[in-house]
């Protein structure tokens, strides 16, 4: 599991803030004036989204907040990528714990 983590990490391709949980208290906030990603990193974020989706197997603890992103992906928002971010920076953090 380590090495798929250091994957998506990689993938991702940006420094992410560790924590200590996976979900952001605002996790089922939408705001409807949020700023749209670009298409770029619209591309970006629903490619790692969806990564972490096959790694639900074997990370049932990011399970609520990714089952959440996946409901985000068409409309994905600068907010939505903070809240993958935390997603990430709790995988950032939970891989030097394990293994």
């Amino acid at each position: 599991m380590k090495s798929c983590i250091n994957e998506i990490l990689k993938f991702y391709g940006r420094k992410v803030k560790e924590a200590i949980n996976p979900v952001i208290l605002s996790l089922f906030e939408v705001n409807k004036d949020a700023v749209k990603l670009h298409t770029k990193d619209r591309a970006l974020f629903h490619a790692a989204v969806a990564i972490l989706y096959l790694g639900k197997r074997g990370r049932p603890d990011i399970l609520l907040a990714v089952k959440f992103l996946c409901t985000q992906v068409r409309g994905s928002t600068e907010e939505e990528r903070r809240k993958l971010e935390r997603v990430l920076g709790y995988l950032t953090l939970m891989k030097s714990k394990t293994m």
